[in-house]
């Protein structure tokens, strides 16, 4: 069992480097929509947040932001997820 979450990314303090590598990603996916967004709403620049690419992004972070924030008892799940996610790209 040692050598499974050894090859996931556990440290000794029990964290996932992946997972924490994913909730990285999403706090800076929210902080680019948000900006993108902001700019949009004080109309500094013309920009379609509500439709295209943006609205999609926005599903994007807000689905990753979601999963992994997810409490402690799902942890493990995510960051086998997370994993196998990444190992695929």
């Amino acid at each position: 069992m040692k050598d499974l979450f050894q090859s996931s990314g556990v440290n000794s303090a029990g964290r996932f480097a992946e997972l924490d590598a994913a909730r990285g990603i999403a706090i800076l996916m929210m902080i680019v929509f948000h900006t993108v967004f902001d700019l949009y709403f004080f109309n500094i620049y013309p920009v379609n947040v509500s439709g295209g690419f943006w609205r999609y992004f926005a599903f994007s972070t807000a689905s990753l932001f979601l999963l992994v924030a997810g409490g402690h008892e799902r942890r493990r799940l995510v960051a086998h997820v997370v994993w196998h996610v990444l190992g695929q790209l």
